[in-house]
């Protein structure tokens, strides 16, 4: 008797996690997934100066020969603390965007749930991730020959021409 209880309890036990477990990962893969990025999708590389603009960026004529406009927000409440756009001279579009995170506000493990797996590019001691499909790459805060997901961000880059 001790025996057969002790089988219904475990299977009891069992039955009790599994269905738990369906039901955490159900509630988990219906929220809204983190998107840092999703209000500024109309700045990305490829838009124009007015929708620049129109998020309240600061601009000013660069004397680089490849950018006309260099333009800069400093959000006050916001995943990042400043987000740098360029603006190319030949198209009068946005070519690049910098977005630089607030201390340890975005990881690595971040960035791969939204787009996946990157590629690692290593430079000696360097080291950048790179999604080319999102045109995107990011740098590590800091970089010791060992990365995890759990790594905070120096900056995220979208750059017509990754």
């Amino acid at each position: 008797m001790f025996t057969f209880l002790t089988v219904r309890v475990a299977f009891l036990l069992i039955t009790v996690l599994s269905f738990s477990t369906m039901v955490t990962t159900a509630i988990v893969s219906s929220q809204p997934s983190f998107d840092p990025f999703a209000s500024y999708a109309d700045i990305l590389p490829g838009q124009s100066l007015e929708n620049v603009l129109a998020h309240g960026f600061s601009c000013r004529v660069n004397g680089s020969p490849f950018y006309k406009k260099s333009c800069l927000l400093n959000p006050e409440t916001d995943t990042f603390s400043e987000i740098w756009v360029s603006i190319s001279s030949e198209t009068g579009l946005v070519s690049r965007v910098v977005f630089i995170p607030r201390e340890s506000a975005l990881l690595l493990g971040h960035l791969a749930s939204l787009w996946g797996k990157p590629q690692t590019i290593i430079f000696g001691r360097y080291v950048n991730f790179r999604w080319p499909a999102m045109h995107a790459l990011f740098v590590p805060r800091n970089y010791n020959g060992h990365y995890s997901y759990w790594m905070p961000i120096t900056y995220v880059a979208f750059d017509s021409a990754i």
